[in-house]
């Protein structure tokens, strides 16, 4: 049971706290599954709200009952300068924001007060998002000397640096448990939950065959703690999206945007949204006004530009979808996540080959090359996925045969790496046209594929290579039961 550390204070974006009320039930009318939602703040302007990422540092009562020491947006004492702090909650707010130069922001905290451990574990959080590791596990252990040499830091701190030093390590299984442990003294580290959440997060990357259930689970257990507040609203959104309440998610998303109009993480829901209610006209509405002002160097600026061209690809607007992929895709990897390009880059360049049947060999070669600087090892299930279409593609049957040898080494005890092995196959079947293999293999762990990670829309590529194989050896009954399954795959055009 998770209990409210004593000093925290309720969410507020103008230092006040807010008015209590009601709390509201509602059932999902596709599921009947109920939802507990936290009280319905008034909705900012859109004026008002876009400025919302920017909070100054408020000074509620500490963990010592102290009225000097400056607290972060979610009532949790900072061990240090007001103006640090002001900084410190601007980054944290663009992390959670999914904003732009996160780095430069996290940079100024660090700049400011160099003594300031969490300003360190900022940095560090924000280099490993970029596949930064040497770098971030540099700014972790700074974060651990200062834990020593410091002796006004909280233990509240000292926890976060903890969890959060655990997690840089690749540590993974014990950075949730660390997490989970410190969340139940001190809830409203958001920063500390953060990494816990979401489809690339501990949880969503833990290979376990319930993941969506757990990740949604997570969301329910500290809804609580979180009433009013745009960051979770937009991610319990996502969980319950991924879960299969989409009804739910969509109240609750919204209710997001109107506390932050600009928060990317939102927007993103929103995009998954769109492609699971089939709404391709909505989505490429709402994805074109909303790229027309995100900035190229937020953090999933090229990720809602997949999104968009997905659905560009769904309409039949080839030409489109291909002008965004030139434009708008992160192919340097420069501001987006590596395995994030990583993966959109290749399951575009799939979906398009099955759509058009037509080889580039030269988009593959390209990607492979980048993939090879800023994310040369193996080991991530859901890249690994990928990387089995793109060598077998770009024509490295080096680095295939490589990569089959590093799935073998590591299938018998990781699951989620023993599909990974069965769905790369399977791809790389495709690419030579063995459409029976493909269907066999697919089939064979249909069942396991949520282990390897990703979104529903992400592992959709995998139904879509089904549908294409179905299609190719004829096999209309079994399409058509495949596609009623999953009807969010539209057809592909060559199969339309």
């Amino acid at each position: 049971m998770v209990r409210q550390a004593h000093h925290e204070r309720a969410h507020t974006t103008n230092g006040r706290t807010p008015r209590t009320g009601a709390r509201h039930e509602r059932r999902s009318p596709r599921t009947g599954a109920r939802h507990e939602w936290g009280t319905v703040g008034s909705a900012s302007s859109t004026g008002a709200a876009a400025s919302s990422n920017r909070y100054t540092a408020s000074s509620p009562q500490t963990e010592q009952g102290s009225m000097t020491a400056p607290t972060d947006r979610y009532g949790n004492s900072l061990s240090t300068d007001a103006a640090t702090a002001a900084l410190y909650i601007e980054g944290v707010d663009a992390m959670l924001s999914a904003s732009d130069d996160l780095m430069v922001r996290s940079d100024a905290v660090v700049a400011s007060n160099p003594n300031f451990a969490l300003g360190h574990v900022l940095c560090a959080r924000t280099l490993a998002s970029y596949g930064r590791g040497s770098e971030a596990l540099l700014a972790i252990s700074k974060a651990r000397d200062l834990l020593v040499n410091t002796f006004s830091v909280s233990d509240r701190e000292r926890g976060h640096v903890h969890a959060l030093g655990l997690l840089i390590e690749g540590r993974g299984a014990e950075a949730l448990v660390a997490i989970k442990s410190h969340l139940s003294i001190y809830p409203r580290d958001a920063v500390v939950l953060q990494p816990a959440t979401g489809i690339f997060g501990l949880i969503g990357f833990s290979g376990r065959i319930d993941r969506e259930a757990e990740f949604l689970a997570l969301m329910n257990e500290y809804a609580a703690h979180y009433a009013n507040d745009w960051w979770f609203s937009s991610i319990h959104a996502f969980a319950e999206c991924e879960a299969g309440f989409h009804d739910a998610a969509a109240k609750r998303v919204q209710r997001s945007l109107e506390m932050n109009p600009r928060n990317g993480n939102a927007a993103h829901v929103q995009a998954h949204l769109h492609y699971e209610f089939q709404d391709d006209n909505g989505g490429a509405a709402f994805l074109r006004e909303w790229l027309s002002w995100y900035p190229k160097t937020s953090l999933l600026r090229s990720h809602l530009s997949w999104h968009l061209a997905l659905v560009e690809l769904s309409l039949g607007r080839v030409d489109a979808a291909w002008q965004l992929f030139r434009d708008d895709f992160d192919t340097t990897q420069a501001h987006a996540p590596p395995l994030n390009a990583l993966t959109d880059i290749v399951s575009w360049l799939w979906r398009a080959d099955l759509a058009e049947g037509v080889a580039r060999p030269q988009e593959w070669q390209a990607v492979a090359e980048r993939v090879a600087v800023v994310l040369p090892k193996f080991g991530v299930v859901f890249g690994d996925a990928h990387r089995a279409v793109m060598y077998a593609k770009s024509g490295d049957s080096n680095a295939l045969a490589a990569l089959r040898e590093a799935i073998a080494a590591t299938s018998d005890t990781r699951p989620a790496m023993r599909a990974a092995g069965v769905v790369g196959e399977a791809l790389v079947a495709a690419t030579e046209a063995r459409w029976h293999e493909v269907i066999d293999r697919l089939e064979s762990v249909d069942v396991d594929v949520v282990r390897i990670g990703g979104s529903r829309a992400q592992r959709d590529l995998v139904v879509a290579t089904l549908m294409t194989a179905l299609h190719q050896t004829g096999q209309t009954e079994r399409l058509a039961m495949l596609r009623a399954r999953r009807p969010q795959v539209r057809p592909l055009p060559l199969m339309r």
